[in-house]
C-alpha cells in the first residue's frame, strides 16, 4: 500500500503482459452504517469526469476505472514514484525557479 485515506487506499501494482507499474486507488462506496454511500459516488463520478478530459505530461494520467466486489470501485492511475510536487517539497523545501518551469510547462 502507497497511501490511505479517508475513502479508501492506493496499491502500486503491475500490468503482469506488459510490465508496467501503476497505481489502483481503491474507493470504498458502503459506508459502515448507513449502506451505499450517495455523497461518495457523486465525488467519484466528478473525480473520473475531470481524470477524463486531462491530458498532459505533468498531469497523471486516467487508466479506467471498475467496479468489483463489495462495492469497492478501483480508479487505475499512472505510477510517479517520485509523488507529487507537495510530495518534494515536503521532502527537499522550497523548489526553485528551473525546476518550478520545468513542471509548468
Amino acid at each position: 500500500m502507497i497511501g490511505q485515506g479517508v475513502t479508501g487506499e492506493v496499491y502500486e501494482a503491475q500490468n503482469m503482459n506488459t510490465g508496467q507499474i501503476f497505481c489502483i486507488k481503491k474507493l470504498h462506496l458502503v459506508h459502515e452504517y448507513n449502506g451505499v454511500d450517495q455523497a461518495k459516488i457523486k465525488s467519484l463520478k466528478k473525480e473520473m469526469d475531470g481524470l477524463k478530459s486531462l491530458d498532459h505530461e505533468n498531469i497523471i494520467m486516467y487508466y479506467g476505472g471498475e467496479m468489483i466486489e463489495n462495492n469497492v470501485f478501483c480508479i487505475y492511475l499512472e505510477y510517479m514514484p517520485l509523488g507529487s510536487i507537495a510530495d518534494q517539497c515536503k521532502m527537499y523545501g522550497r523548489l526553485g525557479e528551473t525546476i518550478c518551469r520545468a513542471y509548468a510547462i
